[in-house]
């Protein structure tokens, strides 16, 4: 006997279904009462996964609205969605969620919203916002869901959200403090503290006017110029950040450093990429494991620097009234220079030694493989003496 087939077929205002079966008859026009208690009992004949079980989307908006004063803080705790939050000319913080459902019915929707806590909290002019999914869920229930905030809250608020979904927001004028659990992190310019973490997805920010604060596990972190102190970390993506006004304290898995002005101490590590400073104005401490380090010092240090790179090279220019002590040991890689400094080889490479405008705090160079070049700011280039 032949295995029988099921065909179903689509047409614009008809659902005809044929079945071939030994001495069946073709059933169409089928009415949609009839085709639901039909497709249940050819599920029971035909178990094909996504031929017979539907899967029904449920969609719906909730709309919440909180009249606060300025400064305060809206804080979201989520399980699972979307956020995005503009700040505009308002007095009031306004809530939109959609939730999207997939279930096989109705009552599977409903069974899945009952079972997803959703709680609204005003208080002064504070509002927190709290999301939780059950914690037996699976990923396969958890994926029927999904949720989109869309907020809008006073200029000057101070933002706090933690989701595992995307974050986006525009200028801030107050504290930020956001946490993504894998996705892609955005914001605009914000104009005091910001906090922002993701356990993998990017990191993406305008100047901040206070410290900056920022983590990827995996993903790039590019900000633009930071008015006090920063700390930064990626697990591998890049790292790119405009100019700082305090310290720095940097650090990549994998992926390349780029800083520009920096005016307080700096301490800098890269795992394989390379670390370009546009300026040092104090102190620095910089170690990469295989990419180069590159820098300008356009003022005496306040202490001693170290350069310390184990495959790449260190290109260092020196403002011309830097007072400074070189002490640098290379491998095999080659030593260019213009400055009158003892030069000499080891069995181990090369060394440069010596005082550069009367001496000072002392520049520690090791490389164990790559080049060094050290001039002056000044100096041309290709003007460089072996």
């Amino acid at each position: 006997m032949k295995s029988p087939s099921l065909k179903i077929l689509y047409a614009t205002s008809l659902f005809a279904v044929t079945v071939s079966l030994a001495g069946a008859p073709s059933l169409i026009g089928v009415e949609r009462a009839e085709r639901e208690a039909f497709l249940a009992r050819m599920a029971n004949i035909f178990p094909f996964p996504g031929v017979i079980k539907e899967q029904n989307e449920m969609n719906d908006t909730i709309n919440r609205s909180f009249p606060v004063g300025q400064g305060g803080t809206l804080k979201v705790r989520s399980s699972i969605g979307t956020v995005e939050v503009q700040a505009v000319e308002t007095r009031d913080v306004n809530i939109e969620l959609r939730r999207k459902i997939k279930a096989a019915d109705r009552q599977g929707a409903d069974d899945i919203l009952r079972n997803l806590q959703l709680d609204f909290i005003h208080q002064d002019n504070d509002v927190n916002v709290l999301v939780k999914l059950p914690e037996e869920w699976d990923w396969e229930k958890i994926k029927r869901v999904r949720l989109d905030f869309k907020i809008t809250i006073p200029r000057t608020y101070n933002l706090s959200v933690n989701t595992v979904g995307v974050i986006r927001t525009t200028d801030i004028q107050g504290n930020v403090d956001l946490s993504s659990s894998g996705f892609i992190l955005t914001t605009g310019n914000v104009r005091g503290d910001a906090y922002l973490s993701s356990s993998g997805g990017p990191i993406t920010t305008g100047d901040i006017d206070g410290v900056a604060t920022v983590s990827s596990a995996g993903g790039s972190v590019v900000i633009g110029d930071v008015q006090n102190n920063a700390s930064l970390s990626s697990g591998g993506g890049k790292i790119r950040i405009g100019n700082i006004g305090g310290e720095l304290g940097v650090r990549s898995s994998g992926g390349s450093i780029t800083i520009g002005r920096v005016g307080g101490e700096i301490v800098a590590n890269s795992s394989g990429g390379y670390i370009h400073i546009a300026e040092v104005t104090k102190t620095i401490e910089a170690v990469s494991l295989g990419g180069e380090v590159k820098t300008y010092i356009s003022q005496n240090p306040q202490s001693d620097c170290s350069f310390i790179t184990s495959g790449g090279s260190v290109n260092l220019r020196l403002g011309e009234t830097v007072a400074v002590t070189i002490d640098a040991e290379t491998g095999p890689g080659s030593v260019l220079t213009s400055y009158s400094l003892f030069k000499g080889r080891e069995s181990s490479g090369s060394v440069l030694k010596g005082d550069i405008n009367g001496g000072g705090p002392k520049i520690i160079i090791r490389t164990a493989a790559g080049h060094l070049t050290l001039r002056r700011s000044d100096e041309p280039v290709g003007d460089r003496k072996h």
